[in-house]
């Protein structure tokens, strides 16, 4: 099982060298100031239309 809970990495960048193995992409993304979680691990959420 992943970090994101499921069998499949939900990353959009299908061809990094660290796709599906969250312990790398864990350390690296731990080392990023921009980006210090990794795709699965950030908040995704559409913000909502105002009518």
């Amino acid at each position: 099982m992943l970090a994101n809970g499921t069998n499949e990495c939900s990353c959009k960048k299908t061809n990094c060298e660290r796709h599906g193995k969250c312990e790398e992409c864990i350390g690296h993304h731990k080392n990023s100031s921009r980006y210090p979680k990794p795709y699965c691990m950030q908040n995704h959420r559409k913000p909502q239309k105002q009518d």
